[in-house]
């Protein structure tokens, strides 16, 4: 009002009681008093009256619905089903039809509609005069580098953006099969072209490569912990995570590492004025979340979650630890082992505070702790006296962030962000028959901080430059009690990053967004160049095409030393380049894809060529001659990734292909190229949704090729003592199948809450799928096949209260 006051030479007039619970952006400088008032207007539902060219007085509306109801449809006049309308205590999702209804209003309230994709809509409750529904009509979100193609890809939540990368929005997500909610580490699983080997959340293969080469962050915070209850559920809580980013080529310039592709997880920038809540339960952990308003300015989410077998083992966790320690020490003991027993937890807990102290500024901020401890109690008797001993493994990620955005004008931002995060492995295996206790430790802390800047002309270009500065160091130690064996590498590196991007509407239909980063490594002394490029084309009203390409580095790798460290639960551990013993990883890529998107039919098509130079064979996770093996190699990846999608109101289907051929080149190891361990040749997924009313069902297959492995020669499996193998990976395993579901049902519970109640099956029809197959020697030195099988069939039900 003061600023008005002062620019128009006017007063007004009003009752502080009357509009202090009103929220307003000044109006632009350029319009006239008049206009400046009608954009009040259409702001509040107040009423403003000139009683001459000095004085106006504002007053409530006269009009005072007691409900509203109405239609939320998009720029196409197609109901939007799922999309959140909210008053400052009430929150509620239209129907099938778009269609939503609240009652019992306060006059002071803001109508607040919002849908993934779509600018917000915001009415005051006063301006909304008539009984009758209206129609709500959501307009796309045109910010550069945001653009939507495709939508609700799969299931409601997973979207297709226009820079190729795709993205899962936690509170719009629907149901896929085999999941009792959005994982984020296992939803990106049902993508084409990304694959679990072992069917595991640390064991993520993108076109080829190893988990290691995923970078993956939680509000900027680099993860180096991915996986909780034996690497098969995500170690980032879903009620913490709100956006899912997946990019698998044409990566931004504001990022490095991740030379396979690159996952961000972010919780969202909302202050929510509203106390909300959630508590959860399954047959392996207890989870509660809550949204606490603390003021109109700021919020604070806190979430957590917590295993429970030690009180409760179900079926299920038995499955997943049967599965996990397939051919270890827990489960295949000596026969002097008279008794065994084993414990294991885990947890996480996390916070994020948002702050908005005005309309130009936000602060966010949170922490995120991760934990899980197994251990394994034997009991044997050794020179006729019996004895205990406890081996146990434990892993630990704690981390925090704090992010400070400033706009200072509608085209120039800037964005401050800095994080903190320590990692810890540790493992002590007793051997209680040699008396002999193996210590073993990875240690990580990582700090780094970043600034950036962007300047806006419009939709059509965006110009952002940037600053990074990481520190890095990564400890490994290795201690022998009862013999005298002790190793330790203690590294670091310090990185330097300046890096900028364009994004330009040049022709119609079309747009261009080249970038480059500049990164320079303090230890060792290295300069590197890494350009990016993003082209998109449309063709005709449905169809577009994106050209994408990327050159990345990455600096921190995981090497597996012998597969039981750490009691085979986590037997990776982190290592820092070291030229020329530790090379740092190069990789470059190149993609086009095209996309067809009319009426309820959507298809993506996109064909790759990847190469990574530098890999270390120890990361590979060889279980022939040449497991253990210390040396450099690269590999060469290409393929094609597709998927049919139908979506109606009722019924969400899905097909989805992906042909590739991954190929190692080690000199060292082998003179030609060989297939490569995560080499799937052939991956076919389907499914079926169904949603009516409060039921959700879904239905999935999985198909793949098997993967490769190496037999020893026929007849001659032993030379000198050693297996005698054939060719690397020359054969292959048989294929693999499996069929998941997924059923919830939703119960009203009054005005402000619901219970939802479902079960997931996981390899419903219980096919046995042999997902790894390698030799070891008997007792008779003769080479003994060992093989792990993929997880049985395993039923998981849970309910979730939420207010």
């Amino acid at each position: 009002m003061k600023t008005l006051e002062s620019r128009y030479e006017c007063r007004f007039s009003y009752a502080d009681e009357q509009i202090k619970d009103f929220l307003a952006v000044t109006p632009s400088s350029t319009l006239s008093l008049e206009k400046a008032i009608d954009d009040l207007v259409e702001q509040t539902g107040l009423k403003f009256q000139m009683l001459d060219s000095q004085i106006i007085t504002i007053s409530p509306s006269d009009n005072r619905p007691e409900d509203i109801c109405g239609t939320i449809l998009n720029h196409e006049g197609q109901p939007l089903q799922g999309a959140e309308v909210r008053t400052r205590n009430q929150r509620i999702f239209t129907g099938a039809e778009g269609e939503f209804r609240i009652s019992q209003l306060n006059p002071k309230d803001t109508l607040t509609i919002t849908y993934l994709g779509y600018r917000p809509l915001k009415h005051p409750v006063i301006s909304i005069s008539t009984p009758e529904c209206k129609e709500y009509v959501m307009e796309m979100t045109t910010e550069p580098l945001q653009e939507i193609i495709l939508y609700n890809f799969l299931t409601r939540g997973i979207t297709l953006k226009g820079n190729g990368s795709l993205q899962v929005d936690a509170s719009q997500f629907g149901i896929l099969p085999g999941l009792t909610e959005a994982d984020p580490l296992q939803t990106v699983q049902t993508l084409p072209g990304i694959n679990s080997t072992d069917e595991t959340v640390t064991n993520i293969n993108i076109r080829g490569g190893s988990h290691d080469q995923n970078y993956i962050t939680w509000n900027g915070i680099p993860m180096y912990q991915s996986g909780h209850f034996f690497s098969y559920i995500s170690a980032f809580n879903p009620d913490l995570v709100k956006q899912t980013t997946l990019v698998k080529n044409g990566t931004s310039a504001a990022y490095t590492g991740g030379v396979s592709g690159s996952i961000f997880m972010d919780t969202g920038t909302e202050t929510d004025s509203l106390l909300s809540g959630s508590a959860g339960l399954n047959l392996i952990s207890a989870n509660a979340a809550l949204n606490i308003p603390l003021g109109k300015k700021a919020s604070l989410k806190i979430a957590g979650r917590r295993s429970f077998n030690d009180l409760f083992r179900s079926r299920a966790y038995q499955n997943y630890f049967n599965q996990a320690f397939q051919n270890t020490e827990v489960v295949t003991n000596s026969d002097n082992i008279i008794e065994a027993s084993d414990s294991f937890r885990f947890f996480d807990l996390g916070g994020v505070l948002n702050f908005t102290p005005g309309s130009k500024d936000h602060l966010k901020t949170g922490f995120m702790i991760m934990d899980n401890n197994f251990s394994f109690l034997e009991n044997a008797f050794v020179n006729n006296v019996e004895q205990s001993r406890r081996s146990n493994s434990s892993q630990r990620n704690t981390g925090g962030f704090l992010n400070y955005q400033r706009s200072w004008n509608q085209n120039l931002s800037t964005n401050l962000s800095t994080y903190h995060v320590q990692y810890t492995l540790e493992g002590r295996n007793a051997d209680i028959l040699q008396d002999q206790l193996l210590i073993q430790k990875n240690d990580i802390s990582d700090t780094g901080i970043k600034l950036e800047g962007e300047l806006k002309a419009g939709s059509e270009f965006l110009l952002k430059i940037g600053y990074e500065l990481n520190h890095t160091r990564v400890q490994n130690t290795d201690t022998l009690q009862g013999g005298s064996i002790s190793t330790e590498v203690d590294q670091e590196i310090t990185r330097h990053a300046i890096y900028t991007e364009v994004y330009r509407d040049l022709w119609r239909g079309g747009s261009l967004s080249p970038g480059i980063r500049l990164n320079y490594l303090k230890q060792p002394e290295l300069f590197l160049v890494e350009p990016r490029m993003n082209v998109i084309q449309t063709l005709g009203d449905f169809g577009s095409i994106n050209l994408l390409a990327e050159i990345k580095n990455q600096v921190i790798t995981q090497e597996i030393d012998l597969q039981t460290d750490f009691l085979g639960v986590e037997n990776r551990r982190w290592f820092l380049a070291d030229e020329p013993f530790r090379p740092v990883l190069r990789s470059r890529q190149l993609s086009l894809g095209y996309r067809y998107k009319n009426g309820p039919w959507k298809f993506h098509a996109e064909a790759y060529l990847k190469k990574v130079d530098g890999i270390n064979a120890r990361s590979q996770g060889f279980t022939n001659d040449f497991e253990g093996v210390n040396t450099q190699g690269n590999y060469y990846s290409e393929g094609i990734d597709m998927i049919l999608n139908y979506q109606s109101n009722i019924v969400n289907g899905w097909l989805s292909y992906s042909l590739s051929d991954t190929q190692y080149d080690f000199p060292s190891l082998y003179p030609e190229p060989f297939p490569g361990n995560f080499n799937i040749t052939h991956a076919f997924t389907s499914g079926l949704g169904y949603t009516w009313n409060r039921l959700s069902a879904s239905l999935g297959m999985n198909w793949r090729s098997g993967l490769p492995t190496t037999l020893p020669v026929q007849g001659n499996e032993v030379t000198d003592g050693e297996i005698n193998y054939e060719a690397p990976n020359s054969r292959t395993l048989p294929y693999y199948h499996r069929i998941d579901a997924s059923v919830n049902y939703v119960v009203k519970l009054g005005r402000k809450g619901d219970l939802r109640l479902g079960a997931a099956a996981w390899n419903l029809f219980d096919q046995e799928n042999e997902i790894l197959r390698y030799y070891r020697f008997t007792d008779i030195n003769f080479p003994q096949r060992v093989s792990r099988f993929g997880l049985e069939r395993t039923i998981n039900l849970f309910a979730k209260f939420k207010f």
